[in-house]
């Protein structure tokens, strides 16, 4: 729908959905239109948002959002507030989990300079060949999991045709994106140009960061889509299926023994590495994939 359709339908009790846009998109001096094409993916959300909003008063809704504001920001404060917040998760949830300090520091760093730190990461603890090995596992499961479609009896001939074609078609990115580690690297000091980190402003820096993804995103708007980005850095443990691009992806924190080696038998490599595979593939055909 577009930005005005939207306004028409969801006035949310006088929300003017324009002015907000705008507010937003003019940080990257981007203008938005009424006649601007707007995904919507949460109308079920928004029809019940409409019925909810009226029961409360201003002063309670902005009570509300500024409690969300301050609890996220939480973690980015010092000990009073952290150990406050902890005791009011005891009370409410009956569980407090709170990571060691340098974890919280490691992990908030690689989230905020994915291709920095995983350009660390790679050039410390990922040996090169493993990205060979595991294209070449990739290659081998995809052709057994065509080659099953034929004893399905459930599937007909033309869903079993669309299922090859899709499983033929799924692309992979493997390890890390190659730029990263490029000596003279104007892309990678691209991504950081904006953040001026200071060493002793903690919970000011948080907020740089914010900013300034939130609009490296927005600048993405009207752009061409660019195919060699990653939606993960290098150093995550964990690999992942994007629905969007038909794309499994294995960072290179997850291509580490005992899930892979060259100095084990292939059955174990297999059996490791190969069943996560086998597993993101399978993400293309379930019932948010297969759509």
């Amino acid at each position: 729908m577009t930005l005005s359709q939207l306004q028409v339908k969801f006035d949310l009790n006088g929300f003017n959905w324009t002015q907000f846009l705008h507010g937003i998109m003019s940080s990257v001096n981007i203008e938005v239109y009424p006649d601007e094409e707007i995904v919507v993916l949460c109308v079920g959300y928004l029809q019940k948002l409409q019925y909810i909003l009226p029961k409360y008063s201003k002063r309670t809704l902005q009570n509300y959002l500024t409690w969300l504001l301050v609890i996220k920001h939480v973690p980015s404060l010092n000990s009073r507030f952290r150990d406050a917040q902890a005791k009011f998760q005891k009370e409410l949830y009956d569980k407090s989990e709170e990571k060691a300090r340098w974890q919280e520091c490691v992990s908030y760093t690689n989230k905020q300079m994915e291709s920095a730190v995983g350009a660390l990461y790679v050039r410390e603890a990922f040996a090169g060949e493993r990205k060979r090995m595991v294209r070449d596992l990739i290659e081998k499961i995809r052709e057994v999991f065509i080659e099953t479609l034929d004893e399905l009896e459930w599937l007909d001939a033309a869903s079993k045709q669309k299922a090859r074609e899709k499983a033929q078609a799924i692309k992979e990115k493997i390890g890390y994106p190659d730029y990263i580690l490029e000596d003279n690297n104007p892309k990678l000091d691209q991504e950081y140009e904006h953040r001026n980190i200071s060493e002793n402003k903690y919970f000011e820096n948080n907020l740089l960061n914010l900013k300034a993804t939130a609009q490296a995103i927005f600048g993405k708007l009207r752009q061409k889509v660019d195919p060699d980005q990653w939606i993960v850095g290098a150093a995550i443990v964990g690999a992942f299926y994007s629905i969007n691009e038909n794309q499994i992806l294995f960072p290179a924190g997850i291509l580490q023994p005992p899930l892979i080696s060259k100095h084990q038998l292939q059955a174990l490599n297999f059996g490791g590495i190969g069943f996560v595979i086998g597993h993101e593939i399978t993400h293309g055909f379930d019932n948010e994939g297969g759509h």
